[in-house]
């Protein structure tokens, strides 16, 4: 479990989040994100980015824009308000009517409602040993959440906000939610905007709104873009934080100097797409500029792409792309003063060279990450060894001190199935737990079943002979002529304290 610290203005309150590292449902809340993402998206107030508010912003016309207000909402705390079982609810009434659902999957929806309850159960283990459960709320950190929680948003916003039959409060002009922010056009004054606050935070007991109202010279940041209003328009430009310190990758940093030039070439993008008036866009370049070249870039380079700079068109990168799908790919480690030069002879033979991050000064000196112990690990060969030499190999994709245990019940048992345990039985030998090892490792059940049936034949004299094993049997079929190295295997397997 991580905490993330929020607002200062709130306090700074924790929030656990969660690490899907080794989660099993990682794979299963990854499809199920792809399942449920259309739904969400296809919310009335949905906005998927800043470029995307921007196009439908320049799509309104306020006539008497003096009496309209720009406003900020804010959902608080929304992954933990969520309510689960009304949101699965939900979920379920939009899977039914979805008509594209069986083109994204053959899963019927109470069959996907049942695998999301099941993804939603979330466990917190502390550094004291207590293991927490999440009772209620969306897990942060789980990939699937945004999909769940906007689709309950969507949802509020449906019944209080987008058609509302409340007289007292009509709809807002414009209601455009990314997330948990939410952008309003509001032309009903001030005092009735404090009214519409009340009234959502009273429809629901979890969910609470805050607001931000515009300033005195009619603009409201949000996003990253900075929003005024002016002559009926509403006009655009980047928005950076006070706190922004415009200090961008140094250009000494060890990175490929064709991705540094780019971290540039993308702000640029987003100040063309974003700033409206001319002037806005000559001081965004500007400012580009200056903190580029005072992080060490060429002020000849910066000069030039600053100067040079055109937005690609969609059929651009789409080109652009087919083209590299067209090439061979190499995936090589960057090497200063080596790798450019390589990548380029490289091209000349059809070949995109991909660069790969490699160990920093920081990863050799603060390796935070804790060192899995022998027992700590997973998808692994192993064996047991018995006081009378002879040995068991086998594989799991278990945590292999879970597994160890489980030969351990086996053997207080007495089932003859296990190997270990008929071993036992037989000739009342005590086996070694302590030197319990793993020897190999490998992510894939086929390839483990591959690797453990060598290292059993390696050790078995021959067919029906199993020697100093105490397997019962010799596991999956494998070609004889790996009897030739059965000697190098023993004396790896020796070697071997991984």
């Amino acid at each position: 479990m991580f905490t993330k610290s929020h607002k200062a203005s709130s306090g700074y309150p924790s929030r656990p989040v969660v690490s899907q590292i080794d989660d099993p449902t990682y794979l299963l809340c990854k499809e199920l994100t792809r399942i449920l993402l259309p739904i969400k998206e296809k919310a009335e107030s949905f906005i998927q980015n800043s470029y995307h508010l921007k196009e439908i912003l320049s799509k309104v016309d306020l006539q008497d824009f003096k009496k309209y207000i720009q406003i900020s909402f804010d959902m608080s705390n929304m992954y933990p308000s969520i309510p689960i079982e009304e949101t699965l609810q939900l979920v379920l009434e939009e899977l039914l009517v979805d008509e594209s659902l069986s083109q994204r999957t053959k899963w019927k929806p109470h069959d996907i409602v049942k695998l999301t309850r099941i993804c939603m159960e979330t466990h917190f283990k502390t550094y004291e040993g207590y293991i927490l459960t999440q009772t209620d709320g969306s897990p942060i950190g789980k990939s699937f959440s945004g999909c769940i929680c906007g689709i309950f948003v969507a949802n509020f916003e449906k019944k209080f906000v987008l058609h509302n039959v409340d007289t007292s409060f009509s709809c807002p002009l414009l209601w455009k939610r990314a997330e948990d922010d939410v952008y309003c056009i509001w032309q009903h004054g001030p005092r009735k905007a404090d009214m519409f606050l009340n009234f959502i935070n009273s429809r629901h007991l979890r969910i609470k709104w805050t607001k931000e109202m515009q300033n005195e010279q009619q603009i409201l940041p949000f996003l990253d873009m900075s929003i005024q209003l002016e002559n009926n328009q509403l006009i655009t430009k980047v928005y950076r934080k006070s706190t922004h310190t415009l200090r961008y990758s140094h250009f000494r940093s060890n990175r490929p100097k064709e991705d540094q030039l780019n971290n540039l070439k993308g702000l640029l993008h987003r100040a063309e797409k974003i700033c409206d008036r001319e002037c806005d866009k000559f001081e965004e370049k500007q400012l580009l500029s200056n903190a580029f070249i005072a992080c060490g870039f060429p002020v000849s380079d910066v000069d030039r792409i600053v100067q040079n700079y055109k937005p690609k068109t969609e059929e651009e990168k789409l080109q652009e792309r087919e083209n590299l799908n067209k090439l061979d790919k190499m995936y090589l480690p960057y090497i200063p003063r080596v790798s450019n030069k390589l990548k380029k002879q490289l091209r000349k033979l059809n070949i995109h060279v991909v660069f790969k991050r490699g160990r920093t000064i920081g990863s050799i000196l603060c390796n935070n990450k804790p060192k899995n112990t022998n027992d700590k690990r997973k998808n692994v060969i192993y064996r047991i060894p018995c006081e009378c030499g002879m040995v068991y190999f086998g594989e799991t994709g278990q945590w292999f001190d879970a597994r160890v245990q489980q030969h351990q019940t086996a053997v207080k048992k007495l089932d003859v199935k296990n190997g270990i345990a008929a071993h036992v039985q037989q000739t009342g030998h005590t086996i070694r737990w302590s030197e319990a090892k793993c020897i190999d490792q490998h992510n894939y059940y086929a390839n483990r079943k591959m690797k453990e049936a060598i290292y059993i034949n390696a050790y078995a004299p021959g067919e029906g002979n199993f020697g100093c094993l105490m397997n019962n049997d010799l596991g999956s079929h494998i070609d004889p002529i790996w009897k030739a190295i059965s000697s190098v295997i023993q004396d790896s397997v020796k070697r071997k304290d991984i």
